[in-house]
Protein backbone atom coordinates (compact mmCIF):
# COMPACT_ATOMS: atom_id res chain seq x y z
CA UNK A 1 0.00 0.00 0.00
CA UNK A 2 1.42 3.47 -1.16
CA UNK A 3 1.55 6.29 1.73
CA UNK A 4 1.42 9.88 0.60
CA UNK A 5 2.89 11.97 3.36
CA UNK A 6 1.96 15.59 3.07
CA UNK A 7 1.82 19.02 4.19
CA UNK A 8 -0.83 22.07 4.08
CA UNK A 9 -0.32 25.79 5.37
CA UNK A 10 -3.00 28.63 5.02
CA UNK A 11 -3.44 32.04 6.68
CA UNK A 12 -7.01 32.00 8.36
CA UNK A 13 -9.83 34.31 7.58
CA UNK A 14 -13.15 35.59 9.72
CA UNK A 15 -15.24 33.46 7.95
CA UNK A 16 -14.43 29.33 7.72
CA UNK A 17 -12.54 27.88 4.96
CA UNK A 18 -11.56 24.19 3.73
CA UNK A 19 -7.55 23.70 4.44
CA UNK A 20 -7.90 20.11 2.75
CA UNK A 21 -9.86 17.39 1.75
CA UNK A 22 -9.12 13.92 1.38
CA UNK A 23 -9.29 12.91 -1.83
CA UNK A 24 -8.74 9.17 -1.73
CA UNK A 25 -9.70 5.77 0.66
CA UNK A 26 -8.61 8.17 3.77
CA UNK A 27 -6.53 10.52 4.84
CA UNK A 28 -5.07 10.14 8.18
CA UNK A 29 -4.15 13.17 10.14
CA UNK A 30 -1.07 13.52 12.26
CA UNK A 31 -1.09 17.51 13.09
CA UNK A 32 -3.14 20.58 12.94
CA UNK A 33 -0.83 23.29 14.47
CA UNK A 34 -2.69 26.87 14.72
CA UNK A 35 0.13 29.91 15.37
CA UNK A 36 -0.67 33.17 16.40
CA UNK A 37 1.64 36.07 14.75
CA UNK A 38 0.05 38.90 16.81
CA UNK A 39 2.54 39.79 19.47
CA UNK A 40 -0.40 41.56 21.75
CA UNK A 41 -3.62 40.06 21.56
CA UNK A 42 -5.24 36.57 21.36
CA UNK A 43 -6.98 34.68 18.50
CA UNK A 44 -9.76 32.18 18.80
CA UNK A 45 -9.75 29.12 16.31
CA UNK A 46 -12.75 26.91 15.40
CA UNK A 47 -12.12 23.65 13.06
CA UNK A 48 -14.25 21.81 12.06
CA UNK A 49 -14.70 18.30 9.81
CA UNK A 50 -17.32 18.55 7.08
CA UNK A 51 -18.71 16.16 4.85
CA UNK A 52 -18.20 16.28 1.35
CA UNK A 53 -20.47 18.74 0.56
CA UNK A 54 -18.84 21.55 2.81
CA UNK A 55 -21.92 22.68 4.60
CA UNK A 56 -22.41 19.46 6.83
CA UNK A 57 -20.52 19.77 9.81
CA UNK A 58 -20.01 16.07 11.32
CA UNK A 59 -18.16 17.23 14.42
CA UNK A 60 -16.26 19.81 15.94
CA UNK A 61 -12.25 19.33 16.39
CA UNK A 62 -12.19 22.62 18.37
CA UNK A 63 -14.47 25.37 18.86
CA UNK A 64 -13.61 29.11 19.93
CA UNK A 65 -10.36 27.82 21.35
CA UNK A 66 -8.05 30.44 22.22
CA UNK A 67 -4.21 30.86 21.25
CA UNK A 68 -2.25 33.28 22.81
CA UNK A 69 -0.33 36.18 21.17
CA UNK A 70 2.91 34.88 19.86
CA UNK A 71 2.08 31.20 20.79
CA UNK A 72 0.96 28.47 18.95
CA UNK A 73 -1.58 25.24 19.88
CA UNK A 74 -1.85 21.46 18.76
CA UNK A 75 -5.66 20.55 17.94
CA UNK A 76 -4.49 17.03 18.00
CA UNK A 77 -4.01 15.27 20.67
CA UNK A 78 -3.65 12.06 18.24
CA UNK A 79 -4.03 10.68 14.98
CA UNK A 80 -7.21 11.59 13.11
CA UNK A 81 -9.12 9.95 10.19
CA UNK A 82 -10.82 11.79 7.62
CA UNK A 83 -12.82 9.79 4.91
CA UNK A 84 -12.89 10.38 1.56
CA UNK A 85 -14.21 13.08 0.28
CA UNK A 86 -14.61 14.63 4.03
CA UNK A 87 -12.95 17.98 4.45
CA UNK A 88 -10.92 20.12 7.72
CA UNK A 89 -12.34 23.85 7.99
CA UNK A 90 -11.03 26.33 10.20
CA UNK A 91 -11.60 30.07 11.23
CA UNK A 92 -10.14 33.01 13.01
CA UNK A 93 -11.84 35.45 15.30
CA UNK A 94 -9.38 37.64 13.90
CA UNK A 95 -8.67 38.18 9.93
CA UNK A 96 -4.56 37.50 9.44
CA UNK A 97 -3.51 36.49 12.76
CA UNK A 98 -3.47 33.33 12.71
CA UNK A 99 -2.01 30.53 10.41
CA UNK A 100 -2.62 27.12 10.27
CA UNK A 101 -0.57 23.81 9.36
CA UNK A 102 -1.97 20.30 9.00
CA UNK A 103 0.41 17.63 8.12
CA UNK A 104 -1.11 14.13 7.14
CA UNK A 105 -0.40 10.79 5.22
CA UNK A 106 -2.75 9.30 2.84
CA UNK A 107 -3.29 5.85 2.53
Amino acid sequence: MAEFFNRQYAELPTTAVEVFSSTIDSTIILSLICANRDGLNNADITCSHRASNGSTIKNYIGFTLTVPADASLELLANKYILPSGDKIFVESSSSGVLDISASYVEV
